[in-house]
């Protein structure tokens, strides 16, 4: 499978359109600075201390979330490129040469998480270099703990990965198993105005209940929101690990089975 996912691989990045998605993340990776920037300048406390991201540190803990402007960008594009394996015949041609439908959708599937994980943290490194620009790496007066900030860095790009694979694993069940890209964008972007509607509600109707806190450790792009805080809650900890690894166990063999059942025309 190895040799199938080197050209895959190649494929995609060979493609106009991931082009373009890289042109578009790398656009929002070097504006966020900015913008962050502007708005800091702008809201401000009365005595003149920031209100919004006040360091390179923070905005560096903040690009991980797959549910920003980076993350939304590949999960329109994605679907897309990944769809033509369909379109193209690409998918019809590797059956009748020989290439087993587990190998053909796990290959697509180790793909599309490598491409959008690698974009994801280019992006965030990106944005956190450009931002030293306009933001000291701490605010002033506050110390630095490097051992500190490397480990959460790590534990925060290792939910990242646990959260891809829950979205990889989403689009792939719609695009390759079910074969619809307007399902594999709309259902990520319904789903999660849904629940976070349903923490926000909770939030208000019952306020440090049980109900409130289950529902946001099931609530996946809400904890997706919630990489790079920095430091972790012991249940918010455990459902980083837990809650996408229970969503992937269903979407990924649900959607190969889909695909390995699925007439190929």
């Amino acid at each position: 499978m190895s040799n199938l996912i080197k050209l895959d691989l190649l494929k995609i990045v060979k493609d106009k359109l991931f082009i373009i998605m890289c042109a578009i993340c790398l656009g929002t990776a070097l504006f966020t600075p900015i913008a962050y920037k502007v708005i800091d300048l702008i809201v401000r406390n009365t005595d003149g201390s920031s209100l919004f991201i006040s360091s390179a540190r923070e905005l560096a803990f903040s690009s991980f979330s797959p549910t920003g402007a980076p993350g939304l960008i590949l999960i329109i594009f994605m679907p897309i490129i990944l769809h033509k394996e369909y379109s193209s015949g690409v998918i019809r041609n590797k059956i009748i040469y020989g290439k087993s439908r587990e190998s053909i959708y796990f290959s697509l599937f180790f793909s599309a998480f490598i491409i959008m994980f690698g974009v994801m943290v280019v992006v965030s490194l990106i944005s956190f270099l450009f931002s030293l620009v306009f933001f000291n790496y701490v605010p002033n007066g506050v110390s630095v703990d490097i051992g500190t900030d490397v480990a959460s860095i790590f534990l925060s790009l290792l939910f990242e990965a646990f959260i891809y694979l829950f979205i990889v694993g989403l689009m792939m069940f719609f695009t390759i198993g079910v074969g619809s890209i307007p399902l594999s964008i709309v259902v990520p972007v319904v789903s999660s105005v849904l629940l976070s509607l349903l923490s926000t509600i909770l939030a208000y109707a019952a306020e440090g209940t049980k109900a409130e806190e289950v529902v946001s450790y099931i609530n996946i792009f809400r904890l997706a929101e919630l990489i790079g805080i920095g430091k972790y809650p012991m249940g918010l900890f455990i459902a980083m690990f837990i809650t996408p690894m229970v969503y992937s166990a269903i979407f990924i063999p649900t959607g190969f089975v889909i695909f390995k059942n699925k007439s190929i025309k």
